[in-house]
């Protein structure tokens, strides 16, 4: 064993450390009243909590301050939540507060508010999360008190606004012990039935009803839900942790069915200002169309449609007439030229030759004779006239 005394500090110290590291001084709640409440402009709190015994110092710094739903009078019943601090420098010990409410529910308030954080973490309450409604949901399921005024209310508003979709009540339990167990198996049977939109509603009733829609298992159930949901569990200035998970959160349930479905009547107005503006720009467009074809009608072609071809049927003519003067003196000069070809022809023809008294003499090879020397003595010759061949045999020759 260490002999050696502690300073006032390291004991201090000591104790600290021991304290702080307790798990048994973590998330304490403790009851009490409030005594020399002080908030400082550095936004901490310090204050005194006492019973009929004991007094226990007290300090909210400012991070937590800030969460206040009320700043407290010295003399109010309070719930706190907080761990076990020590403050080395002087020697004591003090509570740090976390949270603190008013007594009464101030103990459920606490842990409904630790449960709040805990969700909002896991991001159950993250804008991103919300999904859009359907602007024209074709059914919609509603879990409600059965026979209560909510439900009546959702029902009659749903239908007075739009009577083409198909509105499915499923009744349950909406307060009690019991309740979220209902509410949670009513919501299994709605999505059964393939809801577009589901509405979890509750009437009037004290803030004290609500817990139901506090609850734990209900929240992260309705947190799976794959379609969109209405919470419409609560009043202006109450919120449940339901709201903060739901899709749409509204106040009343008449604020639900306006939520869930157009208004007929709005509808109708709409389809006539469609109308009356589709009805305006067919107009317009068929003034348009009527002022081009009168524009067109004023033209002279228009005028007098037979302008359009007696021109072209003129030229038509002018052009045959051409044609048919290009084609005969074609012709007649095809022809002389023709005759003048036949003379030439005529004056070449070796029979023309013959027809003036002259003859052709071929050697027996047939090949024509040019000089006597190509027919020696004793050869046989033929010789062509005008009018027959004569055979004959060469006797004797002369230069």
């Amino acid at each position: 064993m260490n002999d050696r005394p502690l300073t006032i500090t390291e004991f201090s110290t000591l104790i600290k450390s021991k304290l702080e590291s307790d798990p048994a001084f973590y998330h304490v709640y403790l009851s009490g009243e409030v005594s020399g409440f002080k908030l400082y402009p550095s936004g901490h709190c310090y204050f005194t909590l006492k019973d009929e015994a004991s007094v226990l110092s007290c300090v909210m710094w400012a991070t937590y301050a800030r969460s206040l739903r009320y700043l407290p009078q010295d003399g109010d019943q309070v719930v706190v939540q907080g761990r076990i601090s020590v403050y080395p420098a002087r020697g004591q010990y003090q509570f740090a507060v976390e949270h603190l409410e008013r007594s009464g529910l101030g103990l459920e308030l606490l842990k409904l508010q630790q449960l709040k954080e805990q969700l909002a973490k896991e991001g159950l309450f993250d804008e991103s999360r919300k999904r859009p409604l359907p602007r024209f949901p074709k059914r919609i399921a509603v879990v409600a008190g059965k026979g209560s005024a909510g439900m009546a209310d959702i029902l009659h508003n749903i239908a007075l606004r739009w009577p083409l979709v198909e509105v499915l009540p499923f009744p349950s339990l909406v307060q009690g012990k019991e309740a979220p167990a209902a509410i949670i198996a009513a919501l299994k049977a709605a999505l059964e039935a393939k809801p577009d939109v589901l509405i979890i509603g509750r009437g009037g009733g004290a803030k004290e009803d609500l817990s139901a829609f506090n609850d734990e298992a209900l929240v992260r159930f309705a947190a799976t839900l794959p379609v969109p949901f209405i919470s419409s569990v609560g009043h202006e200035v109450d919120t449940t942790l339901l709201d903060y998970v739901a899709d749409k959160r509204v106040s009343t349930p008449t604020a639900a069915a306006i939520a869930a479905v157009p208004d007929k009547e709005e509808v109708y107005a709409y389809l006539d200002e469609v109308s009356m503006r589709l009805k305006s720009r067919l107009e317009a467009l068929l003034r348009h169309k009527k002022e081009i074809l009168e524009q067109l009608s004023n033209r002279p072609i228009y005028a007098s449609p037979k302008a359009i071809y007696e021109e072209k049927q003129k030229k038509v003519g002018e052009l045959g007439d051409r044609l048919s003067i290009a084609y005969r003196n074609t012709i007649a000069q095809r022809r002389i030229r023709v005759s003048a070809l036949k003379d030439h022809l005529q004056a070449l023809d070796p029979t023309a030759v013959l027809q003036r008294g002259y003859s052709i003499s071929y050697d027996q090879s047939g090949k024509p004779v040019h000089n006597a020397a190509d027919l020696p003595i004793g050869s046989i010759f033929k010789t062509r006239l005008a009018h027959g061949i004569i055979v004959g045999e060469v006797k004797a020759k002369e230069e």
